[in-house]
């Protein structure tokens, strides 16, 4: 993909196998909120990565795993070096580096963790376009002018096209799940779920406007609480960590079950 900046040679080495990767200078002020909540471990992870690929560009995503961390770790600690290094080839677009870096990732879980797996949702700033793009049911939510909208899409089994799709695919249906096994019907790893699974994302796209905000946030989240709340709190906030953990705190005080990890970026330059 032709870039506008070149890229960056090096960029400081994230803390590896943590459930929150921070490294990178930071365009954009970008805050994150986690908590256990009543599971007994932490199966998600993020990562806010600056100057992920070179001069101008970001990187937020946030990871719901499933069956463990592993997942989720693995995913957090290396999708953005792999959107990266895909990006380099100028002949390539964004999204088709974006589909393609979640596919090899998708390839390294599933053989080195075959029983678990994660969702997946990022969001990227390149040459002051915003991609959005998720697998699985972890949402990303754009908030511009006082309306909420969604920029992702829930995969799961229980979706009336999402079902066709994983039929097409040689799987089955039981009971809302994937062969039986898995609620989600689009993840990354879980090949011990067999066929019918996909790892393909959902993108949309848009340009960048000063003023906006844009939340990632787990099921933990969004089964307590509605994307429009979820978006007034984000903007009620000037400060992004004290918007996250508002929300997080929500979400708990609403009695989720599960884990809790949000992020809440303002898009106007620092």
């Amino acid at each position: 993909m032709k870039m506008n900046n070149v890229f960056a040679q090096t960029m400081p080495s994230p803390t590896q196998d943590r459930n929150f990767v921070l490294s990178g200078r930071q365009l954009f002020s970008g805050g994150h909120a986690e908590e256990i909540g009543l599971r007994s471990s932490m199966e998600d992870a993020c990562a806010i990565i600056g100057e992920f690929a070179g001069a101008g560009t970001q990187f937020y995503g946030v990871f719901d795993g499933h069956g463990g961390n592993e997942v989720s770790l693995y995913c957090a600690n290396n999708l953005h070096r792999v959107i990266s290094r895909t990006l380099k080839d100028e002949d390539i677009t964004v999204e088709k580096a974006i589909i393609n870096s979640i596919e090899e990732v998708n390839k390294g879980a599933s053989s080195k963790y075959p029983n678990t797996g994660s969702t997946a949702a990022i969001v990227m700033v390149v040459n002051n376009i915003v991609y959005c793009a998720n697998v699985g049911d972890t949402r990303i939510l754009l908030v511009e002018n006082g309306k909420t909208t969604r920029c992702s899409y829930d995969h799961k089994a229980s979706d009336p096209a999402e079902r066709q799709l994983v039929l097409a695919r040689g799987g089955q249906i039981v009971q809302n799940r994937v062969n039986g096994v898995l609620m989600l019907s689009r993840a990354i790893g879980d090949r011990v779920v067999g066929p019918g699974l996909s790892c393909e994302p959902f993108i949309k796209r848009m340009r960048r406007k000063d003023g906006m905000r844009i939340v990632i946030a787990c099921d933990g989240v969004f089964d307590v609480v509605d994307d429009e709340t979820v978006g007034s709190l984000a903007t009620r906030h000037s400060n992004t960590q004290e918007a996250a953990r508002v929300i997080k705190d929500l979400a708990i005080s609403r009695g989720t079950t599960d884990n809790v990890t949000c992020i809440v970026i303002n898009l106007t330059p620092k």
